[in-house]
């Protein structure tokens, strides 16, 4: 935020890059989900919507002015927020000193304001719901699959050759229609070097191995990689567009150096071609049967996405053992869960518990609560995350909560002044208290003990703090407590 590849030391370049850098990481790592972006200046977001996104684990960068003289002149991420005498606060990082956070006050640029606010950027993702996603990989062969129950079936942006020779060792895809599938192009580019009235889809001009354009999603403008400024095209008044040329007709005259678009559209395949299998949700046929074990039965990935002919399994799940007393136990799951829903992940101990809790101090309502002898009308916790402690009651001995999901690689939980009900998001059991919560802030610890008159007793630093525990954690101020081990 410092210092750009462009040698611009308060930031300018580094902010109107931000989008490309961080979908461009996000594309790299993980290209199975979608991102969103939004440029809002001072007075169109909100300190609500604001503290909602650190909560989501979103940092927010922001364009800010320093000096306090009226004029933006840095880039900062932010972190943290709360509030210190009344006055709402927010926290940042920046690269100018080692110090690990700043605070400064929530509010617009004004003369004698430090580090007022111009404008934000909100990133958000989301999984993709695709089966199979493939992208920037070449000549592959794509065999032995059957992906259902996705909102999108498959996408690829690349030439692979998808093997429809079921049995014989490809894709098994009933209800495929031979000669035509589709196939979504996300954010493609074009640069525009001055003099051009438009630009053709697929950079072809000359129609060769072209994909017919089935529905245009989006056009977006952006000048000079200057994301403080997107506008969305409207088709008919901004440009007009040639479905089986690709060419796109923008009505500006001519456009300059420095004109850039970013059109997101469906085109059409077929057979012939490197191709979007499409299944029809069923069919039978769909193993090999044997004891080699492979391919035996369905292969649930995630709530969207099931495997139906694996030949082995895509990964192994995160599982975890609580064992848990008659009476009330304060727990916590170690990763993310399959089913959220309250009776789902429980489910695995039905009929053993009977109600549950948890406390979270920036809801208006802190504590919520769920009983399996009211309406469910009447229940205010419908689900369980990995970010919170849960008291839960036992109606019987002898129970032992087994838990799978996925693992964790690094966790950001919101500690709020005063008290917070915490999960412990790991399955790493040598961590103490100490180097645990070290840079939070924390100065007391507190773990459920059956035997003590209110079921919890304070723990010291070197206390080993255990996956599937959940923990009351007090800290004088508000704070982010980061999980990576």
């Amino acid at each position: 935020t410092s210092q750009s590849f462009y040698e611009n030391r308060y930031g300018w370049s580094t902010n109107r890059h931000s989008p490309f850098g961080f979908s461009g990481y996000l594309d790299y790592i993980a290209p199975e989900y979608k991102y969103n972006f939004r440029h809002s200046y001072w007075g169109n977001f909100t300190w609500e919507e604001f503290c909602a996104e650190i909560d989501a684990g979103h940092p927010v960068q922001m364009v800010v002015d320093t000096s306090g003289n009226g004029y933006t002149d840095h880039a900062i991420v932010a972190i943290g927020y709360g509030e210190q005498d009344g006055v709402q606060m927010y926290a940042c990082l920046d690269t100018w000193d080692t110090s690990p956070n700043h605070w400064y006050e929530f509010g617009p640029m004004l003369q004698g304001h430090p580090f007022g606010i111009s404008y934000a950027i909100f990133f958000s993702m989301e999984k993709s719901g695709h089966g199979i996603y493939l992208t920037s990989s070449n000549d592959n062969e794509v065999f032995h699959n059957n992906i259902i129950n996705n909102t999108i079936q498959a996408h690829d942006d690349a030439l692979n050759q998808w093997d429809r020779g079921y049995p014989g060792g490809g894709n098994y895809w009933l209800g495929m229609v031979d000669g035509q599938a589709s196939v979504n192009i996300a954010n493609e580019s074009f640069f525009a070097v001055g003099g051009e009235t438009g630009f053709f889809l697929q950079n072809n001009n000359l129609n060769s191995d072209f994909l017919e354009i089935e529905e245009i999603h989006e056009i977006r403008y952006v000048w000079d990689n200057d994301w403080s400024f997107v506008y969305v095209l409207e088709e008919g008044i901004d440009y007009d567009i040639n479905i089986t040329t690709g060419w796109v007709q923008v009505y500006w005259g001519f456009l300059i150096l420095g004109d850039q678009f970013y059109t997101n559209y469906t085109c059409q395949v077929v057979v012939d071609v490197p191709y979007i299998p499409v299944d029809s949700f069923g069919g039978s046929g769909q193993d090999i049967p044997g004891p080699d074990g492979l391919g035996d039965s369905p292969y649930l990935i995630d709530t969207q996405t099931q495997d139906e002919y694996p030949l082995t399994e895509p990964f192994a799940y995160a599982r975890c053992n609580i064992v848990l007393n008659e009476g009330w136990n304060l727990i916590s799951l170690p990763f993310i869960v399959n089913d959220p829903n309250i009776e789902g992940t429980l489910n695995d101990i039905d009929g053993k518990w009977d109600r549950a809790f948890t406390y979270d101090p920036s809801a208006n309502k802190p504590w919520s609560s769920y009983s399996i002898h009211r309406p469910s009308s009447l229940n205010s916790m419908d689900t369980l995350d990995h970010l919170s402690g849960i008291w839960v009651n036992i109606t019987e001995p002898g129970v032992t909560l087994h838990l799978k999901g996925y693992k964790l690689g690094r966790t950001s939980v919101t500690l709020h002044a005063g008290w917070n009900l915490v999960g412990y998001p790991t399955l790493n059991e040598s961590t103490i208290v100490a180097n645990a919560l070290w840079g939070t802030g924390a100065d007391r610890v507190e773990v459920c003990d059956l035997a003590e008159p209110y079921l919890i007793k304070e723990v010291g630093p070197s206390y080993v703090m255990r996956p599937g525990e959940g923990y009351w954690v007090h800290v004088p101020v508000d704070s982010v407590w980061t999980v990576d081990w």
